[in-house]
């Protein structure tokens, strides 16, 4: 087994005991919901609202997002996910709505980013 095999392997019996403990110990629960943002790096507003309609499409129910939505970065976009108890689901929910949006953006002749400031005279991105 690979050292980012034993990793995940770890992560996901770590974070339902770590969930489990704080709640034991302060009786709270923890739930997740985060905003993601991206940048579309080529293509005009039309085709930019063209992919996040199939984005959305494609994404919605398997990764719990609201629609997506325009940021202030020229190119910018945010989505919002569900409040979940699950950390590791919503965990993997995150890596597969940016494997949708590379995925359908690619087939699009679009590029993304996710990185933090992808662009240096714009606004940068987050996962909050």
């Amino acid at each position: 087994m690979s050292n980012f095999e034993k990793l995940k392997a770890n992560a996901r019996k770590f974070l339902p005991l770590s969930q489990k403990r704080f709640t034991d110990k302060f009786s709270l629960e923890i739930q997740i919901a985060f905003e993601s943002e991206f940048f579309y790096l080529n293509g005009t507003d039309l085709e930019h609202q063209k992919c996040n309609q199939k984005i959305f499409a494609m994404a919605a129910k398997q990764c719990q997002i609201k629609p997506l939505t325009e940021e202030r970065g020229v190119g910018q976009f945010e989505t919002n996910f569900s409040p979940s108890k699950n950390l590791i689901v919503k965990a993997e929910q995150l890596v597969n709505f940016r494997k949708i949006v590379q995925m359908i953006a690619k087939q699009q002749a679009l590029a993304v980013s996710f990185i933090a400031k992808p662009k240096i005279d714009d606004m940068g991105n987050g996962l909050h």
